[in-house]
């Protein structure tokens, strides 16, 4: 989404191989961008204090007719749980869970194909975390939603993906359909994270995740010459 430079690799969107966003022209790429969008991980440093609720999902609305950018702001609100009362208080009075649900409605009313949502229930509690994963479902199958859903709880990942990559030290070391994964990992590192526990002893935590770095940077350091995703069986790729 251009929000910081990329590095290496190619970006293609639907599908289409003809050409890497990186290789459109600016107004190709603002015609892309448009169509997407991103739910914040923080909901507290991503939704301006001094600006209400309503004036918040309205911004990106500003080249709309402005009693239009109301009523659908109004509608999307209502749809995420924020009363037309409640839409008019500024988004500081609201809790952690009520200000993710306006960064959604931000992000969601402008009816993008794409949302990538950067952990956006990992400053939650668990209950407002199982309400936030519904909403996100309902909004999906109401408006035909395409999320790249990021996060470190595989059973949130579990509940709403359709498919499944896994990242180690920014690299993908696994892909696969969400049962693959989930039923048949294959990767050293997959494994580990669908067979962790959490401690609740610090001292014990810290000595089970320095065992499991040495174990994963040994794992690297003997596949390091071999680099390429293998595909074991239709859809699931993983790196050896």
């Amino acid at each position: 989404m251009n929000i910081e430079p990329l590095t290496s690799g190619s970006i293609y969107v639907e599908g289409k191989r003809k050409k890497s966003i990186l290789e459109m022209s600016k107004k190709e790429q603002q015609e892309v961008y448009s169509k997407m969008q991103i739910i914040f991980q923080d909901p507290y440093s991503s939704l301006n204090p001094r600006l209400s609720a309503l004036d918040i999902v309205m911004e990106p609305l500003f080249k709309e007719n402005k009693e239009e950018a109301k009523k659908k702001a109004l509608d999307i609100l209502e749809f995420v749980g924020i009363s037309n009362e409640d839409a008019l208080k500024l988004s500081n009075t609201f809790s952690g869970g009520q200000r993710q649900r306006i960064g959604i409605a931000r992000a969601v009313v402008t009816r993008p194909d794409f949302i990538l949502c950067d952990e956006p229930t990992s400053a939650l509690d668990a209950s407002t975390q199982a309400q936030v994963i519904n909403l996100l479902k309902d909004l999906q199958k109401e408006f035909d939603l395409t999320y790249l859903f990021i996060s470190h709880n595989l059973g949130v990942v579990e509940y709403i993906a359709d498919r499944i990559a896994v990242m180690y030290r920014g690299k993908l070391v696994e892909l696969g359909t969400t049962e693959q994964i989930i039923n048949n990992a294959q990767h050293p590192y997959t494994k580990r994270l669908l067979n962790s526990t959490p401690i609740m002893d610090p001292s014990k935590a810290r000595k089970k995740c320095l065992k499991n770095s040495k174990f994963l940077t040994k794992i690297f350091a003997i596949r390091g010459k071999r680099k390429k995703l293998e595909e074991i069986e239709e859809g699931h790729f993983v790196l050896k």
